[in-house]
């Protein structure tokens, strides 16, 4: 891979780099942009910025490896508040390195770990240009950090290149985001009504040919053959697969998901469940886009990623989900105000910055899909809530049948869509290939229920009795088991 690109500094323009991104090429603001960028509120802190770039050759030796090391301090507020900073770690070697930031006690808080992998070298033990990312949410405190980079002896020299680049940037944790839940504080998986039980694996269940068929249509459908449901002392999850994308390398299939922590509230209605794909990934800017100075969302399915704009044009996290495991950057692209996405997979998103639209997406293996709407269309009623989801290979899904203690959401086949109402939304034709009916009683306790057609009804119920979690499954068990069909 070529190393990073790096500008020229034989000319300098006089336009600072993220007014020519944000305002074009003259540095002016138009109406818009002024509209767009609020006077700020103070941040308890300055941002604090770490960043080399170094490359050697070619050619190069060993004894160009690259190790630095340094301290930070994240102050403390008033009258001795602690104040909290968001940690975001950048590293780029060519061969091998790590990057790591410790606590005063010497314990490694956050971490960027590219060393040597015999699984991922090449013939003579080397690696070619690879980046990682880490963060962490960081409290007052001292920390000190060390880069260390080896560039092995390769032969010829005359093609050897050592790359160190690195950045630590430590900002002021906000309000905003929101973080995957925390793991249960018991020794397995799911928990027993007392919150604490031996290991036992959560329900996860797939078709013996990954798909249905409906025999009437000779329609093909994946789609609800995966339903995964979770019960642990601080979490209920559930979820089941929709949206295949055949012939599309590294593109993974989607999953509409129910999550809670505290209690059953909500869960019987369409706003709490999220839909994650990354060709469902999106911005939440304010009116006129991304500026510096602005605050904004990442939003993939029901996680959300806050982020921040700074003046020199850097786009860093500030919320409780730090880095996300990614890094953005801004871009022109075409002309374009773009935020480009990258993580550590190697796949891409690129957002327009100014509404927030995802105009491309890169899988692992570097397909480029910028046409998402021709495999994967997502509908929203009118609160926002979940209300379709249409995909080129799976067909519909469908949230129907919505009241006050529930609703329903149902399959169809690709050959089941007859067309769109006056609303915009799909018409279907037949029953579905399966159901899910999702109820809350009486007693704060919430079912799924998943139905198909010759099979009978499977349930699973969850409930918080105020101390953690409890899942049944079927009509009777008390535990979670793994079933297989």
């Amino acid at each position: 891979m070529n190393p990073p690109h790096r500008s020229s500094s034989a000319h300098r323009s006089a336009v600072p780099a993220y007014r020519k991104w944000y305002f074009g090429a003259g540095g002016s603001p138009g109406r818009r942009g002024m509209e767009a960028a609020p006077e700020p509120d103070p941040l308890p802190f300055e941002a604090i910025r770490i960043h080399e770039e170094r490359t050697v050759g070619p050619p190069s030796t060993p004894a160009d490896g690259h190790s630095a090391h340094g301290t930070f301090t994240i102050p403390e507020g008033a009258e001795g508040k602690k104040l909290y900073g968001t940690c975001s770690l950048f590293l780029g070697v060519d061969d091998w390195g790590s990057l790591e930031v410790k606590d005063s006690g010497g314990n490694v808080v956050a971490q960027v770990d590219l060393k040597e992998n015999p699984q991922t070298a090449g013939e003579q033990g080397g690696h070619k240009y690879h980046t990682g990312t880490g963060g962490a949410q960081l409290p007052s405190g001292t920390y000190s950090w060390e880069v260390s980079q080896t560039n092995i002896d390769y032969n010829p020299a005359s093609g050897n290149t050592s790359i160190c680049n690195y950045s630590i940037d430590v900002v002021p944790a906000e309000p905003g985001g929101r973080k995957e839940p925390e793991p249960c504080p018991c020794e397995g998986d799911t928990c027993d009504n007392s919150g604490g039980t031996p290991p036992s694996p959560s329900l996860a269940r797939s078709g013996p040919e990954a798909g249905m068929e409906s025999g009437a249509l000779g329609n093909y459908s994946s789609a609800g053959c995966s339903v995964t449901a979770e019960s642990t002392a601080t979490l209920m999850y559930w979820s089941c697969n929709f949206g295949a994308f055949r012939g599309l390398g590294g593109l993974p299939a989607g999953r509409v998901e129910l999550r809670a922590e505290q209690n059953v509230s909500g869960l019987e209605s369409p706003s709490s469940l999220a839909y994650n794909h990354p060709l469902n990934s999106r911005l939440d800017v304010p009116e006129g886009g991304i500026a510096p100075e602005v605050r904004f969302n990442l939003v993939q399915g029901d996680r959300v990623i806050a982020m921040r704009c700074y003046t020199d044009g850097s786009v860093l996290p500030i919320g409780v989900d730090t880095s996300g495991g990614g890094r953005a950057a801004l871009d022109t692209v075409e002309g374009q105000s773009c935020l480009r996405w990258v993580v550590e997979d190697g796949s891409q998103y690129l957002f327009s910055a100014e509404t927030g639209t995802l105009l491309s997406y890169t899988t692992t293996d570097r397909q480029v899909i910028s046409n998402a709407s021709s495999y994967l269309d997502v509908r929203h009623a009118g609160d926002g809530s979940l209300r379709q989801i249409w995909n080129l290979w799976d067909g519909l899904l469908n949230v129907e049948n919505v009241t006050s203690t529930g609703y329903v959401i149902a399959l169809y086949t690709p050959g089941q869509i007859t067309g769109t109402d006056g609303q915009g939304f799909y018409t279907v034709t037949g029953a579905p290939l399966k159901t899910f009916t999702l109820s809350l009683d009486a007693e704060e306790k919430f079912t799924i229920t998943e139905q198909a057609p010759a099979r009978q009804p499977y349930a699973v119920t969850w409930w918080n009795d105020g101390l953690a979690w409890n899942m049944r499954q079927g009509a009777c068990s008390p535990r979670v088991k793994t079933r297989g069909r």
